[in-house]
């Protein structure tokens, strides 16, 4: 399934049209207002917590929402299946 992201423009539109502040709907999905605006404004990439969060929910971003508690990173390869990542090896002399 392709996401399209909306633009904070788009947003704020919907929230007019719908008749919906910002504050109330924040406050309805426990977000920080403040947090809210500085998204819609471009202050907040929305790149990690609430700021995700609340991007992914409005639909300014996709992404996935996760419980932190829950959250397991995948674990790490041992060396020898890791990927090479582009370093440099000194060539024997």
């Amino acid at each position: 399934m392709s996401h399209t992201a909306k633009t904070p423009e788009q947003v704020r539109r919907e929230f007019r049209e719908a008749g919906v502040t910002l504050t109330d709907w924040a406050r309805a999905h426990g977000f920080n207002r403040q947090t809210v605006f500085d998204l819609l404004r471009g202050l907040n990439k929305g790149t990690f917590g609430e700021g995700h969060r609340a991007a992914v929910a409005l639909g300014l971003k996709a992404g996935r929402l996760v419980d932190v508690k829950a959250f397991k990173p995948p674990p790490k390869l041992p060396r020898s299946q890791a990927p090479s990542g582009g370093a440099r090896q000194r060539k024997a002399a």
